[in-house]
């Protein structure tokens, strides 16, 4: 009942007043009594807005036990997409354990900028033939990062990594 009346407020609230709309994003976005496949898409809304506060509550995210809230912990970073949100992806890595990194090397690979080449090409120079990358979504920047790195280490670009439409093929 409170998701419809929510949902009601919103779509009233948002005509008037971004404030009231927000907050009630905002109050669903940490509703705990919602499940986290229907918290998650506010989640990801404001993430994208960059609202001050996601980066904290990234971190309670991060935090859990729950592998779920720890992947969308994972993809609101992707989301905010910040310089502060790629420095938390690049800690977040050297933070995690060897099964987790690839997730979070993936989710560098769709946020990494020219500024974070150096560390980028470190942290690929440990994936290259170790794990299989999906490199769909990711930056261009990323993906030339990659092949430089896996061409220096492999002698074959193509042979480290491969986008899943190439995989069909």
């Amino acid at each position: 009942m409170r998701g419809l009346l929510s949902r009601t407020t919103s779509s009233k609230v948002a005509i008037g007043s971004r404030d009231l709309a927000d907050m009630d994003l905002h109050s669903l976005a940490e509703n705990r009594a919602i499940p986290l496949s229907i918290r998650e898409k506010y989640i990801l809304e404001l993430a994208r807005r960059r609202e001050p506060w996601m980066m904290q509550f990234c971190e309670g995210l991060l935090a859990s036990a729950d592998i779920e809230e720890w992947l969308l912990g994972v993809t609101a970073l992707i989301a905010i997409g910040t310089g502060d949100a790629v420095e938390r992806l690049f800690r977040l890595y050297n933070e995690t354990s060897e099964q987790e990194r690839p997730i979070v090397f993936e989710a560098l690979g769709r946020t990494v900028s020219p500024e974070y080449s150096h560390a980028f090409a470190a942290v690929a120079r440990f994936h290259v033939g170790q794990h299989r990358v999906d490199v769909e979504n990711w930056t261009e920047h990323a993906i030339g990062i990659l092949e430089a790195v896996s061409g220096r280490l492999a002698g074959d670009s193509h042979m480290a990594f491969q986008r899943d439409s190439d995989a069909e093929a």
